[in-house]
């Protein structure tokens, strides 16, 4: 079927507006079913990620913090192994990472910060007001008053003592909370390693792009009348 140049036009404006997620800089971790169930769980809609920190060679925590610090809301993702299996987990952190803060102390009603296990499919949100986060420079992305979430200044490894701010009905140190993370409390050793900065993807209310299109239409319009 040919389509005419106004209806191309109208497919061109509706594929820019409707954004399904995008992964800027790539990822060696996800892919965009994994995008998807991120979106999902952080309840916003489609969101597009960008890459601004990826381990490698010698980084630290200190290079790290020098690409986070600063930048916003972040996911962080983690690929582990622990005899011999591969886990995927990381968090989200609801407000910047920030050296020269040590705890994030902000009251939980107005942090959306989580846990979460790709490769388990949980979530761990965050249940009481001990602090979201501890941003000094010799930690990786800990999050969590136990650790919960606890990452070693080489970004090779950590433990997983989940309880003490994240996960309702977690009990703090058990261990099969730590495996529902990890795959086990600690012991694991961190493969991968990458941080992103969050956006909203952009797709707007069905009027918004219906007076968009009107305007397409009457620029189609006059095009065609000129070249007659």
């Amino acid at each position: 079927m040919k389509l005419s140049t106004t209806t191309g036009i109208l497919l061109f404006a509706a594929s820019n507006f409707a954004n399904a997620g995008l992964i800027n800089g790539g990822s060696d971790i996800i892919d965009n079913d994994d995008l998807t169930q991120l979106s999902d769980w952080l309840g916003k809609g489609d969101i597009d990620l960008t890459n601004i920190f990826t381990k490698s060679g010698g980084k630290n925590s200190q290079d790290w913090h020098a690409a986070v610090d600063d930048k916003g809301a972040t996911f962080t993702l983690i690929e582990s192994t622990f005899e011999g299996n591969t886990y995927i987990f990381g968090g989200y952190n609801d407000y910047s990472w920030n050296s020269a803060i040590m705890h994030n102390q902000v009251d939980a009603t107005l942090d959306k910060s989580f846990l979460f296990s790709l490769t388990t499919n949980k979530i761990f949100e965050r249940k009481n007001n001990n602090h979201s986060t501890s941003s000094a420079n010799d930690l990786g992305a800990t999050f969590g008053a136990g650790h919960d979430l606890y990452i070693d200044a080489t970004l090779s490894t950590g433990y997983s003592n989940l309880g003490a701010s994240y996960g309702e009905n977690t009990v703090y140190g058990s261990v099969a909370a730590g495996k529902e993370l990890a795959g086990n409390f600690d012991g694991w050793q961190i493969q991968k390693y990458e941080s992103f900065t969050v956006n909203a993807s952009q797709v707007p209310e069905p009027s918004t792009l219906a007076i968009y299109a009107l305007g397409i239409i009457g620029l189609a319009s006059r095009r065609l009348k000129k070249k007659s």
